[in-house]
């Protein structure tokens, strides 16, 4: 391994296992992604990235002088941030190089890698501009990004804008789902609700191509589920992903809760056991490659099939339905096709999100009134689930739509994408906040107060711009605007007063603390009409590295 990493000892074995394809006969080489979840180290305190994303280069030849008759060896790239597009093309140099010239090849890759950008957030930085490029020099190769991180492979942040997206949309969705395409639309509508999906694919790339594929499927919003492209019976998460949904019965094609609690997984596999094994699994997509040139139909085998009695709540309008069905039927080229469905179902993504960007915060935000440069900041008022839907059917949205955001709003996709919502809108509380600081009307609001009140309110003010600026990284405009203000406020004491309290404001006249009513800015805790964000954890709000953290680092980022 280099550089060296410390893994426990059901990592590695898990590692090894996701490493290598379960799949017989003759493999070649082959390219693929996996998801490796970390187990928890309760004796270091050292903050670690709860997955880590495997790039894997697998060969597999003939050698006569090999006991199996076989070589069958991996090169492996680790890394915490899920730079699909990027680190496929790297292990696709790393690899063959590697059998080729030997373990050095390690170390050159390390040193081109550590020259890169520093910190992911660099890399959207950098594409801005009319050509959008960012080309990384690699081992006399020259990775252009451009196809890779492009305006068209981004994703819904928290204002309802697009943002530059790690989940590089490589994978193409007509060559993945050709057989299939017809249920794309089921398809998405499980995505967006989080549903268990189990793909079974006859290659490792085929079913971490499928994976990958299925969750751009509800791009630009971020799939928030746990998904492992490559799955194997060896992984320490195997019993619990087999009692998802255990006992549970579908009505309707709606499912009922399930017993074991969380169920917003999407995992591909290759093993034949996993058919048996996770049968009661409500969600499966069978895909044979070799299908069409066996001749074999979809039957009791389900050879390229959605396996579900899920029914959409949606119904496709003509305009997507003309494109869904004609994709697999031109003789256009697999990109054209790929930028069709591309096209039709990010338009369906953003449809669906647009009744929600234009309700949450914008309705829930303070009014002027309550805003008053002595006190907190007003609160953000609470989402609540029943105003929205109300809303919903105000404006004329069809029953079933409005079911359909019902359930939506019970996801984690929602509550990843609402709390994005709910920061955006708190830090719009906090620019409106400073910005109705006039110092001009200083003057009213000091009536009746004596010097000590001002020196206490002065005081105040000054704890609660540094809270700020610590807790909502303030831009140089508002803080300047923040002093403006509490500047004015000083100027209402006498000359040695304003001395003294610029030299020291914590300790100066200082009053006996008045107690602040802190209002509740958590989401509302009633079920019944509205969601509880504080006490809900989401599987992964991970995405999965710290945006500090550096691209690629020696203690992170390993090929092995």
């Amino acid at each position: 391994m280099f550089p060296k990493m410390e893994f426990q000892d059901k990592e590695t074995s898990n590692l090894c296992f996701l490493s290598f394809p379960e799949t017989t006969g003759d493999v070649g080489d082959t390219i693929y992604t996996f998801r490796l979840k970390r187990q928890r180290d309760q004796n270091k305190k050292r903050k670690t990235n709860k997955y880590l994303y495997g790039f894997v280069f697998f060969r597999q030849e003939k050698d006569s002088s090999i006991s199996r008759g076989y070589l069958q060896k991996s090169v492996v790239l680790v890394s915490p941030h899920p730079y699909i597009n990027l680190f496929t093309k790297v292990i696709g140099i790393v690899g063959p190089m590697y059998f080729e010239k030997g373990e050095f090849v390690f170390e050159a890759a390390n040193r081109n890698i550590s020259a890169w950008p520093p910190h992911i957030s660099a890399i959207p930085s950098l594409l801005e501009g009319p050509k959008s490029e960012l080309d990384l020099p690699f081992l006399g190769h020259i990775l252009d990004l451009t196809s890779g991180i492009s305006l068209k492979n981004q994703r819904l942040n928290g204002d309802g804008m697009l943002e530059i997206s790690p989940f590089t949309m490589h994978v193409s969705l007509y060559s993945t789902f050709s057989a299939i395409v017809s249920k794309l639309w089921t398809l998405w509508e499980l995505v967006i609700l989080c549903e268990p999906i189990l793909i079974i694919s006859p290659s490792p790339q085929k079913s971490s191509d499928a994976v990958l594929a299925l969750i751009s499927l509800i791009h630009p919003l971020n799939y928030s589920g746990d998904f492992r492209p490559y799955f194997t019976i060896h992984d320490p998460d195997y019993n619990v992903f087999v009692d998802v949904c255990r006992g549970e019965n579908q009505k309707n094609g709606k499912p009922e809760k399930s017993v074991s609690g969380d169920r917003s997984y999407i995992i591909g596999v290759t093993n034949p056991i996993f058919k048996k094994e996770f049968a009661h699994w409500p969600h499966v997509i069978i895909l044979d490659e070799d299908a069409k040139k066996s001749g074999k139909k979809s039957s009791k085998t389900l050879v390229n099939a959605v396996n579900t009695k899920y029914k959409p709540l949606r119904t496709i309008d003509d305009e997507h339905s003309k494109i869904l069905k004609k994709s697999p039927g031109t003789n256009l080229a697999t990109a054209v096709n790929n930028e069709l469905l591309r096209r039709c179902m990010d338009e369906v993504t953003l449809r669906f999100m647009a009744p929600l960007v234009e309700h949450y915060p914008k309705s829930y935000l303070p009014e002027k009134r309550e805003y008053h440069p002595f006190k907190n900041p007003p609160p953000l008022a609470p989402f609540k689930e029943e105003d929205f839907l109300k809303h919903l059917l105000k404006v004329g949205t069809k029953t079933k739509d409005i079911e359909l955001y019902r359930r939506f709003i019970r996801t984690p996709n929602f509550v990843s994408w609402f709390r994005s919502k709910k920061r955006v809108g708190e830090q719009e509380i906090i620019r409106t906040y400073i910005n109705n600081m006039d110092p001009k009307k200083i003057t009213p609001l000091l009536q009746g107060k004596s010097e000590v009140d001002i020196v206490d309110l002065w005081i105040r003010g000054n704890e609660r711009k540094t809270a700020l600026i610590k807790k909502e990284e303030l831009a140089n405009d508002l803080i300047a605007k923040y002093d403006t203000f509490l500047e004015a406020l000083l100027g209402f004491l006498p000359e040695d007063i304003r001395k003294n309290m610029r030299l020291a404001p914590s300790k100066k006249f200082s009053t006996p603390a008045k107690t602040e009513k802190q209002p509740q800015t958590e989401e509302p805790a009633s079920p019944r009409n509205a969601i509880n964000l504080s006490e809900y954890k989401p599987e992964p709000e991970e995405p999965e590295a710290d945006p500090s953290t550096p691209l690629v680092n020696s203690e992170e980022t390993k090929i092995t």
